[in-house]
Order: structure tokens, then C-alpha cells, then sequence
């Protein structure tokens, strides 16, 4: 084995020994904490919401359907949240951005913990017929991508009051492209690319913001299971299970999260072996499944 191979080894033995062993997570410290959770309505983000209320947490949570919403609102009332507010937006819309950290700061008097999480997903094909499905290609980069960068945009001055943190939930998409997501791959490496050079710009400012990047695998939501449960043949993560390893992740203030942990390795065989990853993704990624929908 090679030098490089042995210290990517050892490199992914410390990782993982230091986040499952070494860096206990003090829990009690996210009681009266001030969250803002995006995408809250279902998935990840219910989750996200329901995790926070077990630890005491003061929450605003947002999606589109004002009604699931105050459903989600009653169950984090009585799973312990401390303050709850659901507040319906489209976050495509920056003005929808602006509102919701303005009113949160209300509610809340600030914020401590900025989950941005929602999606507009994505499972098909990607070709010369795709021609019809750009403004839909156009509206995924507002979702995914710009209303992200707006809605933290807005926290930032909040955030270094409070000396804050933002978790941005992504995906393994957005470190290298997965088969039948070309759209949305490209939203969550735009998404890398800002909140990584954000990470730095807080740095030259001295700010106390903390950037946490959560890198996720295929999560039994059910949305995932709507677009790609049938094609994809690898055992779904549990959303519950996911959301606590964000949470987690954010409170150790992180650069970045991965569940599974395995993912990590998986980038370590793109740098040295990329066609041999390549031909991973495929063989787990049922292209006949895909046309026969």
C-alpha cells in the first residue's frame, strides 16, 4: 500500500474515532436555545424539530402548508419545546427570507441555531429532452440553493449577536454527482461552494458564526421514497436517526457532518479511484427501474 493509501487510512480511523469516541455532545447546553428549523413540515426537518423539543429548545419552524405546520407546532409543544412557532412561507421567495428571520428575531428575541433545510428534489433523467424541464432546473436553484444563501444572509447580523451557528442539511450530491440528479446535484455543490467560502469570509471577520455542513445519504423520508425508494438498491437511513446526528453535529459546531459516517470513505475512493466509484453508483442506481416508471 502506498504512502497516499495509508494516510488516507489512518486519516479516516482518527475521523471517525474522534466524532464517535472523543467529542461528547453537552445536550443540556440547547435548552432556551433560539432555532429557526426550514422545511419543517415533513422529513429531516420534522424531525429536526422534534429532536430540539426533547432538549428544551426554543423553535421556529417554516415550510409551505400552513396546516402541517401547526400540526408539527403541537407535537413539539408536547415533547418538551419551550416556545414554538410556525410561521408558512415559500422560501423561493427572498421577500419569504426576510420575513422569516425578521419575525423569528420577534418571537424569539434572536436566534442562536439556523437549520436550513428544505428541498425541491429531484429522480430522472437528465437529456436532450430535458430541454422543457429548465424552469424547472431554474426554480430548483431557488429552493435549494438562493433561498438558502438569502435566508442566512439575513440571520448573519443576529447570529454574531448571539454567536450563532448555521446548519446547512445537504446531500452526498453535492460532492460529486449521483446518477438521475443533475439539477439538484448542481444546486447542493453551489451550496457547498458559498457556505465554504462563507466559512472562510466569517474568519477574516473575526466572527463567532459557525458553519456546519451536514453531507447526508438516501434518508427514508417520504419524499425520497416517492422519487427514488424503487430504483436505488441500498438500505434507506432513518430521518430520525439522521436528524439526531445533525443536531449533534451543529452543537459541536462542526465544519461538517456525514451520515453514514461511510460516506467519508466513499470520497477517499473518488480521489484516488473515480472510476471505480463511478461504477459503484451505477451498479446501486436501477437505470431500468428509472425508464420503466
Amino acid at each position: 500500500m502506498s504512502g497516499i493509501k495509508i494516510a488516507a487510512v489512518v486519516a479516516l480511523s482518527a475521523y471517525l474515532i474522534y466524532t464517535v469516541i472523543v467529542d461528547p455532545v453537552d445536550y443540556k447546553a440547547l435548552k432556551g436555545q433560539r432555532v429557526v428549523v426550514c422545511g419543517a413540515s415533513t422529513g429531516i426537518g420534522e424531525q429536526i424539530a422534534y429532536e430540539y423539543s426533547k432538549l428544551g429548545a426554543r423553535i421556529v419552524i417554516t415550510a409551505r402548508r400552513a396546516e402541517v405546520l401547526k400540526e408539527v407546532a403541537a407535537k413539539c409543544r408536547e415533547l418538551g419545546a419551550e416556545e414554538v412557532y410556525s410561521i408558512p412561507l415559500d422560501l423561493s421567495l427572498v421577500e419569504s427570507a426576510e420575513r422569516l428571520i425578521n419575525e423569528s428575531v420577534t418571537l424569539m428575541r434572536g436566534i442562536d441555531i439556523l437549520v436550513l433545510n428544505h428541498i425541491m428534489g429531484y429522480y430522472a433523467h437528465w437529456t436532450s429532452k430535458s430541454v422543457e424541464k429548465l424552469e424547472l432546473a431554474e426554480k430548483m436553484f431557488k429552493v435549494n440553493t438562493l433561498s438558502y444563501i438569502n435566508i442566512a444572509t439575513y440571520a448573519l447580523q443576529h447570529l454574531e449577536e448571539s454567536g450563532g451557528s448555521i446548519v446547512v442539511v445537504s446531500s452526498f450530491a453535492g460532492k460529486m454527482g449521483i446518477p438521475f440528479t443533475a439539477p439538484y446535484s448542481a444546486t447542493k455543490h453551489a451550496l457547498h461552494g458559498f457556505f465554504e467560502s462563507l466559512r472562510h469570509d466569517l474568519y477574516y471577520s473575526k466572527s463567532n458564526i459557525s458553519v456546519t455542513i451536514c453531507v447526508l445519504g438516501f434518508i427514508d423520508t417520504e419524499s425520497a421514497i416517492q422519487r427514488a425508494g424503487d430504483t436505488v438498491k441500498v438500505p434507506l437511513l432513518s430521518a430520525n436517526e439522521t436528524a439526531v446526528a445533525i443536531i449533534r453535529g451543529g452543537a459541536l459546531r462542526q465544519r461538517e457532518v456525514y451520515y453514514p459516517r461511510s460516506l467519508v470513505l466513499a470520497l477517499y475512493v473518488k480521489q484516488f479511484f473515480p472510476r471505480f466509484l463511478d461504477s459503484i453508483m451505477r451498479y446501486y442506481h436501477d437505470e431500468n427501474a428509472i425508464m420503466n416508471r
